[in-house]
């Protein structure tokens, strides 16, 4: 027996073996191709579903860029759309920066810029980074064409920056230029858990970003929306991170640095793969200007105060390098992060290094403001704030990338050697930049005004010298404001104007900048007449084109504002005042409840916009429907107070009001004397002032300011104003 199990295997055996083996081999595959099924299973249920979908035509992802036709020719915009629905902000305002020809010009180089609200341009977005660099570059270089691709938002990051520079290679640029970093914590994905949850790899973040642009994400999110009863969040702006604090040594800091240095290489890698060079530009932070807003206590090295303290102490004292030193760690410890720190800045410079390739570039905006910056422009003048810049900073900021966009794309050598020379040769670029941008005392009082609607927001209450800093940015409004008065003269305003086109005619924002000034000048011609120009070189400026929409209205060619409100629709992107002038349409039609119906529509979706709560509150004092007047034009004066026009209108509405109390004839008078006293040179504030003023039972009062408000309406040519007045002081009764 023993003998016999070790002889060697018959025939019968081995074929029994293959068998055996053969059918081992066949239940493996079968288990294998069952588990396969079960794997895919859900992959092929969703794409099942994203098909059916497909079908229905409904759901339809966002894109970032899309195509659109004009005039026979085919043009890139981007959709700020996408932006709002990876924010989940419907009410977030966005502008479409850029109208580029699908068939690029021969001759002409293509850069994209990518960037967050500093590099867009916040607050002012007319004059974001790309426009300037792209007027530093028609003066240094003008026989070098450049065409500007502004993919810049307020409110992204890094995350949602991949999928803009994968959508940007679609334009075949020749060159990237990336300017980012402060959202790193409070963006998409970041550990604020303000626009979702805090992304475990960058991984998770691009397939949230591309699972919830399908169709099958879409409906989720609606219907998870419609399932709770929850409309989509308002946007606040700052004021969505108040509570969103983080010590300097949070893991969660650390993953966010870690995960944006993935993502800038990524950000670079795409570039190249797609044949674009790429420039990096580390962001500039307020540093010696801003104090921190949330510190721990304790030395210099736990607490951002104790360090910022030290940091001015030091500065004063000419100890510059450790000064710089220690207003470095202040900003990194301040635990309200709402700027870059250095770990991301940090992040931008290894990548560069890593990459060690001649189509990658970085420069430094935050070296060369601070330590490589010898004066005598301070923190103070480069920015606004925390991170947003003032013109001087931004023409610094963009003057940088213009000469290392030179320096990579072979137009010009490294410029210059030194950081002073660069800053003694700064002043002209700047004089330059402001005059082809037609930049005035009232395009900086508008800057300084948002600064200051900014500073009262809760978020900056904590810090330390946040009363002060709120004084003086109302205090530079109203002398930027007295110094913007001689633009009221059309002659001022054409002499800049025409300065500015002759070294920068084809910008379409510039024209509309034009059209600002002519109209509060009184020149009706020559505002118009820049508008259409600005309307003609970028379609998709659609305010400028509904701007269009209501001169025409007010010279009563409503067949001509509707063919305008018409072609303004072909890039609508649920942001713009479509809607607002649309009403406008109606109501000089009549039509006031279709009017109105659409304004509580559109109100409803942008609850802040004050001018669409203003015209709803006139629209139902025209229909008499006194108690939604009333309540909506103190709804608009709630947003803002000193609105004259506001103010102005709800005056007069309670003035000519037949059932008006005492408290409200009273209110009404009062608030005319305070538009009169903003403009004493308008005819129909002094007609208000003549209503109210009669309705207090001031007869003779009334009179002479009536009399004076003719006069000055007769000089105007505004006929409709003299017959209104004429009835109310003569007759008594009620006016429209």
């Amino acid at each position: 027996m023993c003998i016999d199990a070790i002889r060697p295997s018959s025939k019968l055996d081995q074929r029994a073996r293959r068998a055996f083996s053969s059918l081992a081999l066949k239940n493996g595959k079968v288990i294998l191709g069952r588990l396969a099924l079960v794997l895919s299973g859900p992959f092929l249920f969703f794409a099942g579903l994203e098909a059916t979908l497909f079908l229905t035509g409904k759901f339809e992802p966002v894109p970032v860029l899309k195509q659109v036709e004009h005039e026979g020719k085919n043009y890139w915009v981007m959709e700020p759309e996408y932006t709002r629905r990876v924010l989940g902000r419907d009410n977030v305002i966005l502008r479409q920066k850029f109208f580029a020809p699908v068939e690029r010009e021969p001759g002409t180089r293509r850069v994209v810029l990518l960037g967050e609200s500093a590099a867009a341009g916040y607050p002012l977005p007319e004059y974001g980074l790309g426009r300037i660099m792209k007027v530093l570059w028609g003066a240094e270089f003008p026989g070098e064409k450049l065409e500007m691709i502004d993919m810049t938002s307020v409110g992204v990051n890094s995350h949602v920056l991949r999928v803009f520079v994968r959508e940007a290679m679609r334009m075949q640029p020749d060159a990237v230029i990336l300017y980012a970093g402060h959202n790193e914590i409070i963006g998409p994905y970041g550990p604020a858990n303000v626009f979702g949850y805090q992304a475990p790899g960058a991984w998770f973040a691009q397939a949230g970003l591309t699972l919830g642009n399908t169709r099958v994400g879409r409906a989720l999110s609606l219907l998870a929306a419609k399932t709770l009863g929850e409309g989509t969040a308002e946007w606040r702006g700052l004021e969505e991170f108040r509570a969103a604090h983080f010590a300097a040594d949070d893991p969660a800091v650390g993953k966010a640095a870690d995960l944006a240095e993935a993502n800038f290489r990524s950000i670079v890698e795409t570039a190249l793969d797609g044949g674009a060079k790429m420039l990096i530009c580390v962001p500039a932070v307020n540093l010696a200007d801003w104090p921190p807003l949330v510190s721990a206590d304790g030395p210099v090295d736990k607490s951002a105060r104790a360090a910022y303290d030290k940091a001015r102490g030091l500065e004063l004292a000419s100890q510059t390098a450790e000064a710089w030193r220690l207003y470095r760690s202040a900003c990194d410890l301040d635990q309200m992060r709402f700027r870059a720190d250095s770990r991301v800045r940090e992040g931008q410079r290894e990548v560069v290094i890593e990459m060690a390739s001649p189509d990658v570039l970085l420069v430094d905006a935050d070296i060369r403001l601070h330590e490589e910056n010898p004066g005598p422009l301070t923190d103070r003048d480069l920015f606004l704030e925390h991170v947003h810049l003032t013109f001087e900073g931004r023409v610094a900021v963009a003057a940088l990338m213009v000469d290392g966009l030179a320096e990579l794309l072979g137009v010009s050598p490294a410029q210059p050697s030194s950081a002073q020379d660069w800053w003694a040769a700064f002043p002209s670029r700047l004089a330059e930049a402001r005059t082809r941008t037609m930049f005035t005392e009232a395009e900086e009082a508008v800057m300084w005004e948002q600064v200051a609607s900014l500073l009262q927001l809760d978020v900056f209450s904590t810090g330390q010298d946040i009363g002060e800093r709120r004084e003086r940015a109302a205090q530079r409004v109203v002398q930027l404001r007295t110094a913007a008065t001689k633009f009221r003269d059309s002659t001022v305003v054409q002499e800049a104007y025409l300065r500015a086109l002759a070294g920068n005619p084809d910008d379409a924002e510039l024209h509309d900048t034009a059209f600002k000034h002519f109209g509060p000048a009184g020149d009706r011609p020559r505002a118009r007449d820049a508008l259409k120009r600005a309307v003609e070189l970028q379609p998709n400026l659609v305010l400028a084109s509904l701007a269009l929409a209501e001169l025409a209205m007010e010279e009563g060619r409503m067949a001509d504002a509707q063919r305008m409100v018409h072609a303004a629709d072909n890039f609508q992107t649920g942001g713009t005042e479509l809607d607002v002038i649309s009403a406008s349409l109606l109501a000089g039609r009549g039509e006031y409840a279709k009017a109105a119906e659409l304004l509580h529509r559109y109100v409803a979706r942008w609850p802040n916009d004050a001018r669409a709560i203003g015209m709803l509150a006139s629209l139902h004092a025209r229909m008499s429907n006194a108690p939604e007047a009333v309540r909506f034009y103190r709804e608009a004066l709630r947003h803002r107070p000193e609105s004259a026009a506001d103010l102005n209108n709800f005056a007069w509405f309670l003035a000519t009001k037949p059932d008006a109390t005492a408290t409200e004839r009273a209110e009404a008078l009062f608030m005319a004397r305070r538009v009169v006293e903003s403009d004493p040179t308008s005819h129909r504030f002094r007609g208000t002032l003549a209503a109210a003023l009669l309705a207090e039972g001031h007869d003779e009062q009334a009179k002479a300011e009536g009399q004076r408000a003719i006069s000055m309406a007769r000089e105007a040519g505004d006929l409709e104003s003299i017959d209104e007045l004429r009835t109310r002081l003569g007759q008594g009764a009620t006016a429209p």
